[in-house]
């Protein structure tokens, strides 16, 4: 005897496409069976809109945010970026690789600042601990120092650093922590940058 998986699909169908569906039997042998099934042109189009929040028109959708393009998500990247990170620094990085980096600076703005920056169930101070934790964690010294800057500009406190610094040395390590709390103790001005001493 075989344990069979069915997918079933509502009445309104279009085209049909052919799928191979694993069919697992009592003794862990799998066959391939191939099937053909009926396409739901209307579960196929609704998950295709609802992910693709980007290249569309602005359309109210059911949680009731509105899709956007990319040149306006590239806009509203832009000014959030320079409001974090101040307009020269901003200016800075895009340039860094000049027209080689071009692509990925428009993947920055669009998508990371743009986009999900701009979501609304966080709020800018913690989405910048958010930051620090998974910079601090993955080894970027770079870019935690980045954010610690916008962390800063976002109303982040020294203290709030610190215990997000404390968690990621009891879970990823004390190494990992040692140069983050350095660079950090510079940006909130616990410690002077030595780039600025005479």
């Amino acid at each position: 005897m075989r344990k069979r998986s069915f997918i079933l699909f509502p009445p309104a169908i279009i085209g049909e496409i052919s799928l191979r569906i694993s069919v697992l039997d009592l003794y862990g042998q799998i066959d391939m069976v191939q099937e053909t099934v009926a396409e739901n042109g209307y579960l196929y189009g609704s998950i295709r809109s609802r992910n693709n929040r980007i290249n569309r028109a602005k359309l109210p959708t059911r949680r009731g945010e509105f899709e956007l393009d990319t040149s306006e998500l590239y806009a509203r990247g832009l000014r959030r970026r320079k409001k974090l990170f101040g307009e020269a620094d901003v200016a800075e990085r895009m340039s860094a690789a000049g027209e080689f980096g071009a692509p990925l600076q428009n993947i920055i703005n669009a998508y990371v600042y743009g986009d999900v920056w701009e979501r609304p169930a966080l709020s800018d101070d913690v989405r910048s601990l958010v930051m620090l934790g998974m910079m601090a964690a993955s080894n970027k010294p770079a870019e935690f120092r980045v954010h610690a800057k916008g962390a800063l500009a976002n109303g982040c406190t020294a203290a709030q650093v610190q215990d997000v610094l404390l968690m990621v040395a009891m879970y990823c390590g004390v190494p990992a922590a040692i140069e983050p709390t350095r660079i950090a103790a510079e940006v909130f001005g616990e410690i002077a940058d030595p780039a600025t001493k005479p």
